[in-house]
């Protein structure tokens, strides 16, 4: 499985503006939109 935000478990869909955002506060991209492709060194995957 690919690590990226499109499998990560702090990737967060925002259904207002239909976009995805990053939630893990130990990221430097907390709270900023992200692709499914993106990637970081906080990845965690999902269960």
């Amino acid at each position: 499985m690919e690590k990226c935000c499109g499998t990560c478990k702090y990737h967060y869909h925002e259904s207002i503006d239909d976009g995805w955002f990053c939630l893990n506060d130990e990221s430097e991209y907390v709270l900023d939109y992200t692709d499914y492709e993106h990637c970081c060194e906080d990845y965690e995957e999902r269960d």
